[in-house]
């Protein structure tokens, strides 16, 4: 069940109709609710974003505890979505060694109301990071080719490590998601969503601040 729409209740966070405003907890300036036809189009460009031929040679095996600590869980979304029917089967974290020596963890979860991608890469330096992040993006950018989805880069709300991208993501020039890439040594972050997007600083940090911590004080 989608949650169900209601009048912004903070009009100055830039509500744009037709997108849903959820009764937020916390009063969260900056969280709306996006249209469900956003979430296949950041699917699609978010997996092409992966490099799917290089992950079909890698070795991939179910995510420890540990493992999934390092990236975004649908849990972390959940409390900004009151009313959001989560569906347990619908998430899947696992971790995949590279032919290459890398290693990563994915966290993917898909439904009708929410997309979510997650990964943590850990590579040899802080080079192939980089080299990784490149790749990312412009895996990225192919994805959006014939679309009308574009990202507006918004580095002044978030930014981490030794280098960082923030970007609101929009379809048709309307906010439906975020996105951030970012690195820090040898290791990566990517992060995407869509089904709901985030306009303020304080929610964003609220929201990632966590995770940045754990990825930080991984080995």
């Amino acid at each position: 069940m989608r949650p169900q729409p209601m009048a912004p209740l903070y009009p100055q966070t830039g509500y744009a109709p037709p997108y849903p405003v959820p009764q937020q907890r916390k009063s969260r300036v900056g969280l709306i609710v996006a249209l469900a036809v956003g979430i296949p189009i950041l699917a699609v460009v978010a997996l092409v974003g992966l490099g799917l031929a290089f992950n079909a040679m890698a070795d991939e095996k179910p995510a420890s505890a540990a493992d999934q600590s390092l990236v975004l869980k649908v849990a972390d979304l959940e409390p900004y979505l009151p009313g959001l029917t989560v569906h347990p089967g619908a998430e899947k974290t696992i971790r995949r060694t590279n032919v290459d020596g890398s290693w990563e963890v994915e966290n993917l979860y898909e439904s009708d109301e929410l997309f979510l991608l997650s990964t943590y890469e850990q590579t040899d330096d802080s080079s192939d990071a980089a080299m990784t992040m490149s790749a990312i993006n412009g895996g990225t950018s192919i994805g959006y080719s014939g679309t009308q989805v574009t990202e507006e880069e918004r580095n002044d709300l978030m930014k981490w490590g030794d280098a960082s991208k923030f970007y609101i993501v929009r379809n048709a020039g309307n906010p439906i998601g975020n996105r951030l890439l970012a690195r820090k040594g040898g290791k990566v972050i990517h992060i995407a969503f869509s089904g709901i997007y985030f306009t303020d600083r304080d929610s964003i940090h609220e929201l990632l601040d966590p995770l940045l911590r754990r990825v930080s004080a991984a080995p």
